[in-house]
């Protein structure tokens, strides 16, 4: 075995792989060269007098590689050499340090699966965030869809309460109806009845009629040509006692009448006729009584009691008035059933007047400029006034890329006062353009519309909010939407006593006292300065209702409210003491 195999084999003895941290060992350290000590015994050659000879040297005075090796081998044996228990503690650190290194890998394993959760997790969170925020979307979209479901069910409740109303009314026109039919029905009976007497009483005016004399003259004939009356007194049958033949009976000119009747009967009746009908009446009235003759005496020119023609009768008329109970033929009657219909169709809100119609559709959109006045409420005009704003030309609402509708140029201007700065300096634009997103859509719209329909309709109305506190959000964007539109005061400020009234109460919610700020224009804002009043008043005072925990996080929320309370509290101090140095 050569040297450097041996050395080798040394080394990877030393060096163990099994070992995390491979064991050092130092030879000990070498003891003093001592002179050797004689020992009794035997003598190994070559000797002289029992002194160990060193070998002897080298020609080039080293030492042998052999001697050296020697050397190492005993050097060597006590490294090798170990104690059991220090061999026992090395086996038990080589399991501590494989321990070690597999749990170290497990480290670094769980490590990287940590860092994997964590990632995950923060994907979570933002998708959990979306989420949330896709609810709140949702959330505030339902409570929209519910107040405009509330709106939809108060207007049919009024459409219900008005079809009631216009059915009771219907049905009570109806009943009138039936009643008038039924009482010409009776006047027509009763006229026909009168009319029968009258056609009776006429014949048997003509049968007793005398006849023309001689001596009658020309104006009396044509007197008795003339449409007449003539009531004739039949007199009660006598008994044969009480008169003769010849007194029996008379003729008068015109006896006196209880009753009378007015009409106005044309005498063209036939002879045939007239006979006939006498005939008939005959049979109805009692004739004279001519005592014990065989046959009667008959009224002849040789009997006929000549005496002077009576008057002519006057003439009379009917107190029946054909104009007010005949039936008459309404050209241009008003249909019902098509009024019915138009009321179905447009409902109570929407059923424009017809003039309204007429003058949205004839707009002269070159008509001049009528006066401006801003603090004419155009509410209170009168609606020929108010058609003056309607015409002009038309311009664009518009909010970023948005289109919030079209409205009169003029009655724009009269309405808001950004509006009317912006034409004034630009007459020739034809829309007036907001930042985008600066409002709500709709609440926007809801303005937009209002302007356009009060330059039509014959009523006027505001824009209202509602009362209940779930409302809140749409409240708030329809005040801001004012804002931003330039609205006037005048038209808007019941939003801001209502609002206000509510903080002044201290009815206000955190989560509304948080919208006040967030949709506030603090340079044009008086809900939002009412707030904060309300609170750095209460904040002076040491109000009991103060949630202080509350109005921090609103001033670390919104700085704008901080600095505006900063402000209002620096003016209270101040009066403070002032009215202390006058008190001192």
């Amino acid at each position: 075995m050569s040297a450097s195999s041996f050395w080798a084999k040394k080394v990877d003895s030393v060096k163990s792989a099994s070992s995390a941290s491979p064991t050092f060992t130092e030879p000990p350290p070498k003891r003093a060269a001592t002179p050797p000590k004689m020992k009794n015994g035997l003598v190994l050659k070559p000797m002289t007098n029992g002194a160990v000879q060193p070998p002897p040297p080298a020609p080039n005075g080293k030492m042998s590689w052999a001697d050296s090796e020697d050397d190492d081998d005993f050097l060597a044996s006590f490294g090798v050499r170990k104690v059991p228990a220090t061999t026992a503690l090395e086996a038990v650190v080589s399991q501590k340090n494989a321990r070690i290194l597999e749990l170290e890998a497990h480290v670094g394993t769980s490590t990287g699966r940590i860092e994997q959760l964590e990632a995950s997790g923060a994907e979570k969170d933002a998708h959990i965030s979306d989420l949330e925020s896709a609810a709140e979307d949702d959330l505030t979209r339902i409570s929209e869809l519910n107040y405009f479901v509330e709106e939809k069910d108060a207007h049919i409740l009024n459409m219900e309460k008005d079809i009631k109303l216009q059915s009771s009314h219907v049905q009570e026109l109806v009943a009138e109806v039936d009643e008038k039919d039924r009482r010409i029905a009776e006047l027509e009976k009763e006229l026909d009845n009168k009319g029968s007497i009258i056609r009776g009483l006429e014949a048997l005016s003509g049968a007793l009629a005398p006849a023309p004399t001689n001596n009658v003259d020309e104006h009396n004939v044509e007197a008795a040509s003339e449409p007449i009356l003539v009531l004739v007194s039949v007199e009660e049958p006598v008994k044969p006692d009480q008169s003769g033949s010849e007194s029996s009976f008379e003729v008068v000119g015109t006896p006196a009448q209880p009753e009378v009747l007015e009409t106005s009967i044309p005498t063209t009746a036939s002879a045939t006729d007239l006979s006939t009908n006498v005939s008939d009446k005959a049979e109805k009235f009692a004739g004279p009584t001519f005592g014990n003759a065989d046959f009667p005496v008959f009224v002849t020119q040789e009997t006929l009691k000549v005496v002077p023609p009576a008057p002519a009768p006057k003439k009379l008329t009917f107190p029946i008035n054909w104009d007010k109970y005949g039936k008459k033929l309404v050209e241009h009657a008003p249909d019902l059933t098509e009024k019915k219909f138009q009321s179905r169709k447009h409902g109570k809100t929407d059923m424009i007047p017809t003039w309204g119609l007429a003058a949205k559709a004839k707009r002269n959109p070159n008509a001049g400029a009528p006066e401006f006045n801003p603090s004419l409420d155009i509410r209170q005009m009168a609606p020929v006034k108010r058609l003056l704003y309607a015409n002009g030309p038309e311009v664009s609402v518009k909010m970023g890329d948005v289109k919030l509708g079209s409205v009169p140029k003029f009655m724009l201007m009269q309405c808001s006062g950004k509006a009317y700065k912006h034409f004034m300096a630009n007459p020739e634009a034809a829309s007036l353009d907001f930042p985008a997103n600066s409002m709500d859509v709709e609440a926007a719209k809801l303005h937009v519309n209002w302007m356009d329909e009060m330059t039509y309709q014959g009523r006027v109305y505001s824009v209202t909010l509602n009362t209940d506190v779930k409302h809140d959000l749409k409240n708030l964007r329809i005040c801001r939407a004012a804002r931003v539109l330039g609205l006037n005061n005048t038209y808007i400020g019941h939003f801001t006593k209502q609002l206000c009234d509510r903080i002044r109460n201290n009815e206000a919610t955190a989560e509304f006292m948080d919208l006040v700020c967030t949709l506030a224009i603090p340079e044009n804002d008086p809900i939002f300065d009412c707030l904060a009043n309300n609170l750095a008043n209460q904040r002076a005072c040491k109000a009991a209702e103060l949630d202080t925990d509350v109005v921090a996080k609103l001033e670390a929320k919104h700085p704008a409210l901080a600095k505006k309370m900063a402000t209002i509290t620096a003016r209270l101090e101040g009066k403070h003491k002032k009215v202390g140095s006058h008190g001192g």
